[in-house]
């Protein structure tokens, strides 16, 4: 697995942030490009706005950040029929890459993906 792949992964999984380093102003374009390509393809949909990836430097190196961000719009009722913020299991979306990334290989579509993955959820 490249470091880029692991770097969305963790921080899709566990949350808190990654830097990615880079050689050059150019460099960190292109990577930040390609991680922006790379958290599309691994990370559902519906869930895809939970990392976040922007440039940043820090005493004249460059590097990319990927750095998780709360998701606003998930939340559940509680028991007093207040609204919660849904609270993740870095167990959950392991296994949510692993199924996403199963169902790709297995040819399904976008929308067979969202659809499965939204029934799982209302499952919970």
């Amino acid at each position: 697995m490249q470091l880029t792949e692991e770097a969305i992964q963790k921080v899709f999984a566990e949350g808190g942030q990654v830097l990615v380093p880079c050689e050059s102003v150019a460099n960190q374009e292109s990577m930040r490009a390609m991680l922006f390509h790379l958290r599309k393809r691994l990370i559902p949909k519906s869930l895809v706005d939970s990392v976040g990836i922007s440039k940043f430097n820090h005493e004249g190196k460059f590097f990319v950040r990927v750095y998780a961000r709360e998701i606003s719009m998930l939340y559940e009722i509680d028991a007093n029929g207040n609204p919660v913020p849904i609270q993740r299991k870095a167990e959950d979306t392991v296994d949510a890459l692993r199924i996403v990334e199963l169902m790709k290989r297995d040819g399904k579509t976008e929308s067979e993906i969202e659809e499965f993955m939204q029934s799982l959820r209302e499952k919970q």
